[in-house]
This record gives C-alpha cells, structure tokens and sequence, in this order.
C-alpha cells in the first residue's frame, strides 16, 4: 500500500533551492580559501595551533624572534617600563639566562624563573602540558626559553606559553 500523503517535491522550485544553496556554500569555501584564516589582530592563524606555541599566535614568522638575555630583559623593564612595553610586550621573544628555580605547585602551569641582578626573576610560564620540558632543568643550568611576553606581572617580568628552544 502506498502512501500519497507524504509526497516529494521534485520539481523545478526545489532544484532551484538545492542549487542556490549549493552556489553559497561554493562561494564561502571559495572566500575562505582566497582570504585566509585570520585572528582579530589580523595575522595568519594556523589551525593546528593550540595556543602551546606562541610564535604563530602572533603572526610572527618562524625564525624572527628577539632574542634578549634575562639579565637585559629585566634591566630595560626597570630602566624604563614603558619604552620596554612598547618593545616587548604580546611579542615573542627568546629570552637566555640561568635557571634559579622551578616552581611546580599551579594546577595549570609550570614557572621557570631565570636569575638576574639581585632578588628579581624572569618568571617563565609552561602550559602543564608542557611542563615535562621545564621540570627537566635543574637549577644553574643555561637555557633559552621562547614566549610571548605579557610585561610585568606583580612587579616580575612575565613570558607564557613557553618553550624550551635549548
């Protein structure tokens, strides 16, 4: 038995949807390709990125890095805070130095403090997935470390979502 209550639209109307929505789904894959995926700061995102490295975060290309000493990162934050924060700030930098501790007591992070003058650290934060990089250092140990520097963070320089580069 045949039921003629649940018939089907199959005439000109109905393919004439199906094809419009075809043309618009063809015209967004065709926008996106050409245009690119970008952040809100306009720079390239990859999408394989999960936030664990900061250098495609910010548009940087790979390679360009600053690549400062501990030592002078945090003389220039004291010297003159805001020239530093203009240089520094939301960029990725590989900062070099000695490893004075490891601070592993944050649920969600790792910090690496490297020495400088005085009681001052550059505080380095790994993302916990990450951490097995930073809980390998021992104290002394010389290491460059690339994050994104946030500035001064209750008084101490701060880069996160770090990684070891050597």
């Amino acid at each position: 038995m045949t039921d003629h209550n649940h018939a089907h639209q199959h005439g000109p109307a109905s393919k004439r949807v199906r094809v419009r929505g075809i043309a618009i789904a063809a015209g967004v894959c065709i926008a996106f390709v050409t245009t690119g995926c970008k952040n809100k700061n306009n720079a390239p995102v990859d999408p394989a990125n999960d936030g664990s490295n900061p250098a495609s975060n910010v548009g940087e290309p790979p390679g360009k890095f600053i690549r400062v000493t501990a030592e002078d990162l945090d003389a220039e934050f004291d010297e003159n805070r805001a020239a530093a924060e203009a240089k520094y700030k939301n960029k990725v930098i590989e900062v070099s130095g000695k490893v004075k501790q490891i601070i592993d007591t944050d649920p969600t992070e790792v910090t690496v403090e490297l020495e400088v003058e005085g009681d001052d650290t550059v505080d380095c934060d790994f993302l916990r997935k990450n951490a097995q990089q930073a809980v390998t250092l021992v104290k002394g140990q010389a290491v460059v470390i690339r994050g994104k520097c946030v500035g001064l963070v209750d008084g101490t320089v701060t880069l996160e979502r770090c990684n070891i580069v050597k």
